[in-house]
């Protein structure tokens, strides 16, 4: 009896050891892993700041070079010409870029026009080769 007995505390007991062993291994792993998290964390929120620096520094530029082209537009239209002070400087800006927009779509069109008429009289001199085959090759 205290055989047995003797036997299942020392099962008891090795069983114990194991799932201490088990368990600990798991706590370890946990944590590792949460130590991961918390650095990709950190590098993210890092990032985060990064990316926000470089886009307030942009939109300081991007307001620089607006003024710029301001400055450069009111000082063009020469001494005697007259100044709209009533308007906004939004206002301003969404001409000039609804002005830039027009000459490009000009531009473009102009190219696909052109485009277009060399594919076309590419396509009328490979009509005029075709009629002047003779007859029967047709």
């Amino acid at each position: 009896m205290e055989n047995q007995l003797d036997e299942q505390k020392k099962m008891f007991s090795k069983d114990l050891a194991q799932n201490q062993e088990i368990w600990g291994t798991k706590v370890h792993l946990v944590e590792t892993r949460w130590k991961q998290v918390e650095e990709q964390r950190d590098d993210l929120a890092q990032g985060q700041l990064s990316w926000e620096a470089k886009e307030e520094q942009m939109e300081e530029e991007k307001k620089l070079l607006e003024d710029l082209c301001l400055h450069m537009k009111n000082k063009s239209r020469g001494f005697f010409s007259r100044r709209r002070d009533t308007e906004d400087r939004d206002v301003t800006l969404q001409k000039m870029k609804s002005k830039m927009a027009e000459k490009e779509m000009r531009k473009k069109s102009k190219r696909e026009e052109a485009e277009g008429r060399n594919s076309a009289s590419k396509e009328t001199e490979k009509m005029e080769a075709g009629d002047s085959a003779p007859a029967g090759q047709q």
